[in-house]
């Protein structure tokens, strides 16, 4: 089994992602460009992380603070919308939770095939995602996705019935120890950066 830390430490430019957050799809294509540009491969690993909350619903009598997250979710679901619509993504109901742990072993899959492959992964596991047109929860379409990217998908069954969940639960808990509480995080030089951001000061690091 590959060693999870090493993953991280053997590759200038590390990112952690979850399909099933929209910032970490938001941070996709600009990173994808960022790498082409300094002429990087992107190092993914998939890092499942806490869905996004639905605000509550106003109440006479919430305290401060149920209000203050309720308007903090509500701009947040605003920006994911600015942002998906001057990128031109389709993002649809961002508070869906589905299980991603086949897409995330079919992550750990692709990489198993060289760099191309993964990122074609990534992108289409995204872009299928929140466009609607892939369920996550299901081994076939995770399969196509995986040939259509170059990765065979031959295996690919036996892989998550076995060594593919021992490997994703060990390389979530050596993200943990690393401080990987959300998504899109980055690794640079060993230093940690979360959310989209920070990709400017990643760009001058990294030229």
């Amino acid at each position: 089994m590959t060693d999870p830390l090493a993953m991280i430490d053997a590759q200038p430019l590390t990112l952690c992602v979850d399909f099933k957050n929209p910032h970490a799809f938001l941070a996709v294509s600009p990173t994808v460009a960022l790498a082409a540009e300094l002429g990087l491969t992107v190092n993914w690993l998939p890092r499942m992380a806490p869905a996004i909350e639905r605000p509550t619903l106003p109440s006479a009598g919430d305290a401060r603070g149920v209000r203050h997250r309720r308007f903090r979710a509500e701009y947040t679901a605003r920006e994911i919308g600015r942002y998906a619509e001057v990128h031109g993504l389709v993002i649809r109901d961002i508070y869906r939770r589905p299980d991603v742990t086949l897409a995330s072993i079919g992550l750990l899959w692709a990489r198993r095939a060289g760099p191309g492959s993964t990122q074609r992964y990534v992108t289409e596991v995204f872009a299928g995602h929140w466009d609607g047109s892939l369920d996550l929860e299901q081994p076939a379409e995770l399969e196509a996705v995986l040939a259509a990217s170059g990765a065979a998908a031959d295996g690919f069954a036996a892989f998550v019935a076995g060594d593919g969940r021992t490997e994703l639960a060990a390389l979530q808990d050596a993200l943990i120890e690393r401080g990987v509480f959300t998504v899109p995080t980055y690794f640079v030089a060993g230093e940690l950066f979360v959310g989209r951001a920070h990709l400017p000061m990643i760009r001058s690091l990294l030229h």
